[in-house]
């Protein structure tokens, strides 16, 4: 058979998986893995839905720990109590990466489209079409601009408009544990959130999902030896505990089994499989990373010094240079490294010289991997003159 035939890798030699898409970091399970977390937020959204009063949440906790996941997992539990209780609610998931303008968001929650938006209170249509109460759960709040009035609108509903009795219950989720503070006085207030942190899995967590996947996944859950899924848990908890990149390596182990028969496939294997997950994840994180947080990113990635200032005037400028892109002021530039500390990829610390303080700067995305995107988009931009 050719080797240009898709039908020769097609029919793989061993078939062991039964729904590969349980691997896929997406995927909710019907019931996800425990967390010490998740009663208290139960509490205050059943008391919502038997009361009527609410309690705002706000989820925060780095990448990889549950919370988008447990975000959409409520999402059904609301829905599915609701139809058993017989109780009227509505229930939404959105993710602010999607509806970064306030009105984008509300004209959505809405349910309208660009020709009905002319002239259109979007507050007095969403308060009008608001039959039940409402709890709106939305991920990645920080990528919301601006959002502080239309939260505001949210936690005041009742008291600042007449055409509706209905509440509304925000569960707020991000990875920027300090994303609260960014919202003015009163919205702060009015929201009164309360935070609950998401803290990394342990290993026992770790291993009960791995094995969770492997059980909805694959023919035979027994298919992956003991050994082989405690060294990916070992190595998860090195890394952060993020549960994204463990089960990228499972999915990949699981493949080289089906390919070469498991006596074919040793610890040391498992190694690199476990850096080839890292890495894509890694490049999955950074792949819609506009450019000009790229340039930092490779730049903190490239640096001998760390210190902050030395960054931006000798390999932040030397990259902006290279790729002829405008370079930022020294402000904006220490603007765009908060953000990115926010977003898991970067770690900033002080450091004591002369009796001064230094910022210093060190990235969790490997150089590696920040070189071969800055390329390709390089590449891609004079190719297509962008």
């Amino acid at each position: 058979m050719s080797n240009i035939e898709l039908s020769k890798y097609f029919d793989t030699k061993k078939e062991i998986f039964k729904d590969a898409t349980v691997f896929d970091n997406s995927h909710c399970p019907k019931k996800p893995v425990e967390r010490k977390e998740i009663p208290e937020i139960m509490r205050k959204v059943a008391d919502f839905m038997r009361l009527g009063v609410a309690e705002n949440i706000f989820i925060a906790g780095k990448h990889g720990n549950g919370k988008t996941l447990y975000g959409k997992y409520l999402l059904e539990q609301i829905k599915a109590v609701a139809e058993q209780k017989n109780e009227k609610i509505r229930v939404e998931y959105k993710n602010c990466r999607d509806f970064r303008d306030e009105f984008l968001l509300l004209m959505n929650l809405c349910g309208l489209e660009g020709k009905e938006i002319r002239s259109t209170n979007f507050h007095e249509e969403f308060c009008t079409k608001l039959k039940e109460n409402f709890v709106l759960i939305l991920d990645e709040i920080d990528m919301l601009q601006d959002g502080d009035d239309l939260l505001y609108f949210f936690s005041r509903i009742t008291e600042t408009q007449t055409l509706t009795k209905n509440r509304v219950q925000l569960i707020l989720i991000s990875n920027k544990l300090d994303w609260d503070k960014d919202l003015d006085n009163a919205t702060r207030s009015s929201l009164n959130l309360t935070k609950i942190i998401f803290n990394e899995y342990n290993k026992s967590q770790i291993k009960e999902i791995l094995q969770q996947r492997l059980k909805a996944g694959l023919n035979h859950d027994n298919t992956i030896p003991d050994k082989l899924i405690n060294a990916i848990v070992e190595k998860t908890s090195e890394n952060n505990s993020d549960l994204r990149v463990s089960i990228k390596a499972l999915f990949l182990l699981c493949k080289e089994i089906e390919r070469f028969g498991i006596k074919e496939v040793s610890e040391n294997d498992l190694g690199k499989i476990y850096e080839k997950a890292d890495r894509e994840v890694q490049l999955e994180r950074i792949a819609n990373l506009e450019d000009v947080k790229l340039h930092i990113l490779y730049a903190v990635a490239k640096a001998k010094d760390t210190t902050v200032r030395n960054i931006y005037e000798t390999e932040y400028k030397e990259i902006c240079r290279d790729a002829h892109a405008r370079m930022l002021g020294y402000t904006r530039f220490t603007f765009y490294l908060k953000s990115l500390q926010d977003q898991n990829m970067i770690i900033i610390t002080k450091d004591k010289k002369n009796k001064a303080l230094y910022n210093k700067a060190t990235t969790r995305i490997s150089k590696d991997v920040l070189e071969a995107e800055n390329e390709n988009r390089k590449i891609l931009s004079t190719k297509y003159n962008i």
